[in-house]
């Protein structure tokens, strides 16, 4: 028996699925969901959240990405540098990336440095 499914059926789907119906953007993958308080910018919370989501599925170079552009709008996000240094600390299949991790872990140490010495006590 074959099982047949209209055109229409499959178009409906696909605008219903996609969000397109209401004008919402399509969804990212489903991830799940985070509320992680941070110093962030709220421009940067986003690629942010996305980040970590990445991140806790093994999703690395997503992950990657996505705090390397909340890093991009948000330049003292000390999270997001944190969150790229994490993206090369690979747990998954026992291996790390130790020479990325560690210039990622110099820019931010550097960064914090810049920053507090902006904001003297």
């Amino acid at each position: 028996m074959t099982l047949r499914v209209p055109a229409i059926g499959l178009a409906m789907a696909a605008i219903f699925s996609s969000g397109a119906c209401w004008g919402a953007e399509p969804l990212p993958p489903l991830l799940g969901q985070l509320d992680f308080p941070n110093s962030g910018s709220a421009e940067a919370q986003p690629h942010f959240i996305e980040g970590v989501l990445y991140l806790h599925s093994f999703e690395y170079e997503q992950a990657r990405a996505s705090f390397r552009r909340a890093r991009q709008v948000d330049d003292d996000f000390a999270m997001a540098y944190w969150g790229e240094t994490m993206t090369h600390h690979q747990s998954i299949g026992g291996y790390r990336i130790r020479k990325q991790a560690r210039l990622y872990f110099e820019a931010l140490a550097g960064r914090q440095r810049r920053v507090l010495s902006r904001h003297p006590r």
